[in-house]
């Protein structure tokens, strides 16, 4: 059995939160860390969301490279 993810989406549906089960659990719970959500992605069973729309919401909370000022 493969881990799962799950997503909660919006009226829209857009991705609001993820909850993720792995192989060999019994309940699902919240992602603590969305950035985890991405190490996930290519072995994960996908409930709830479209890839794409998993992976705009786990990468939003990725910070942006810091910058270098000249």
């Amino acid at each position: 059995m493969k881990p799962m993810l799950i997503a909660e989406t919006d009226e829209t549906g857009r991705v609001r939160a993820v909850w993720t089960r792995a192989a060999d659990a019994r309940a699902a719970h919240p992602v603590r860390d969305p950035r985890d959500v991405l190490g996930l992605m290519d072995r994960a069973e996908i409930h709830g969301a479209d890839r794409a729309g998993l992976r705009a919401w786990a990468e939003s909370f990725v910070p942006a490279p810091f910058e270098r000022l000249a």
